[in-house]
């Protein structure tokens, strides 16, 4: 895919470039015909109160020895990222992510608020991804 549209640019350009770097790295990709690869899915959060984001990263195993370096070129790329985390999923199932979150580099939540009400977002946490939307619902209940 090259374009999300109902996703945030500034996701968007994260989404893609944690892509680009995993497979710079030749990470690889999970394939559930074989239940084989490392990283399953790839989720980023952002904040719409300070641009902050977490990128998790869904892997079918907890540890990879490029997980240090892939840390450091994408925190180089995009400075507004302020936490990456691997969710361990081992276990075939139709769920997005596993039990388990591994904090790999910095914040393993971002904090958001919306008309004067914090929230501390852990990769897990349901959350409207659209905050302008978000908003538009909150002023309505």
């Amino acid at each position: 895919m090259n374009n999300f549209v109902t996703t945030n640019s500034d996701i968007e350009k994260v989404l893609f470039g944690v892509r680009d770097t995993l497979s710079e790295l030749d990470v690889s990709v999970y394939d559930p015909d074989t239940n084989t690869g490392f990283v399953r899915d790839i989720d980023v959060r952002r904040s719409e109160t300070n641009d902050g984001m977490i990128i998790t990263l869904v892997t079918h195993n907890k540890d990879d020895v490029k997980l240090l370096e892939l840390s450091g070129l994408i925190t180089e790329k995009f400075h507004n990222v302020n936490g990456i985390v691997l969710n361990f999923k081992p276990h075939k199932t139709n769920e997005i992510f596993g039990k388990e979150n591994i904090p790999v580099w910095g914040n393993d939540f971002i904090e958001d608020e919306i008309n004067g009400v914090s929230f501390k977002i852990l990769p897990k946490s349901f959350f409207q991804p659209n905050g302008g939307q978000l908003k538009t619902i909150v002023e309505k209940l």
